[in-house]
């Protein structure tokens, strides 16, 4: 399972699940091109959740 925020513009943000195994440039590129078909809008942006790297390290 991988999660995804969609960026619609800088006030709308949509939180995407997929259950996938492809490469991850692909598979952006591939929610990204789908929900612009959906939404009819190129200014979707997918932007990948980094929840591990948010988490402050003790050691950083």
């Amino acid at each position: 399972m991988k999660r995804f925020t969609l960026r619609l513009d800088d006030n709308i943000y949509w939180r995407v699940r997929v259950l996938s195994r492809k490469h991850k440039r692909s598979l952006n590129n591939e929610i990204c091109f789908l929900l612009q078909e959906a939404l009819q809008s190129t200014e979707a942006v997918v932007v990948e959740q980094l929840q591990r790297k948010e988490r402050k390290m003790p050691n950083d």
